[in-house]
């Protein structure tokens, strides 16, 4: 009887045990998750922060473990140029956009419906073409014109799982605008282990999409 119990205490904690690696998964996220937020803090990195934090959740989800600060310094010494680059573009794309929507609506505030709907479009074609972009560039090496390519090419030959990728977001979304309450606690949960959370689960997806190209 001491030895059954022996060994099923060895079983319940063991490293391989899936509840321990479960715990292990859930503080290597959140490690990870405050390398990204400083990784941002000057807020024209963010692409890099973004590509580097991709980088580490692809090998996660595939159980390529390693040390995650070692492993997100590395990556962010390995895309700091191209992170920049995309980051920034993503950025002033943004501005663009929101200024046009803005400058439309104070001009014209009843005559351009059709052009809001075609900014809105483009708005959201950019959206899955970036959805691609910091992954790509964390697993594979591109020249500039090439990940754009890439990313679009992707984007549109896997509509379904753009839907899933998406959809991973819409809780983190639904959060901010129920209420003050939610508000604050998806603050805190994005703080803790919110992006790194959404981006282990999206780097599942992103495997099986580029597995079909390799």
């Amino acid at each position: 009887m001491i030895k059954s119990g022996q060994r099923l205490g060895q079983k319940l904690f063991s490293v391989d045990n899936k509840v321990m690696r479960g715990f292990s998964v859930i503080f290597d996220l959140v490690i990870l998750n405050v390398l990204f937020l400083i990784g941002c803090m000057p807020i024209f990195t963010i692409g890099v922060s973004l590509s580097s934090m991709y980088s580490v959740t692809l090998k996660l989800v595939k159980k390529e473990n390693d040390s995650i600060v070692k492993l997100f310094i590395k990556a962010y010494k390995d895309n700091l140029k191209q992170g920049l680059l995309y980051g920034i573009l993503a950025l002033a794309l943004i501005i663009f956009l929101y200024m046009d929507l803005f400058y439309l609506s104070l001009l014209f505030p009843t005559s351009v419906g059709m052009i809001k709907i075609m900014i809105i479009a483009l708005a959201i074609m950019i959206y899955l073409i970036y959805l691609y972009i910091f992954p790509l560039i964390a697993r594979y090496e591109f020249s500039s014109k090439e990940v754009y390519q890439t990313a679009l090419k992707i984007s549109l030959s896997n509509l379904p799982w753009n839907l899933v990728l998406v959809s991973l977001n819409l809780p983190i979304i639904a959060m901010f605008f129920i209420s003050g309450v939610s508000m604050i606690i998806m603050c805190l949960v994005m703080i803790v282990i919110g992006f790194s959370g959404l981006a282990y689960s999206q780097s599942g997806i992103f495997r099986k999409i580029f597995e079909k190209y390799e």
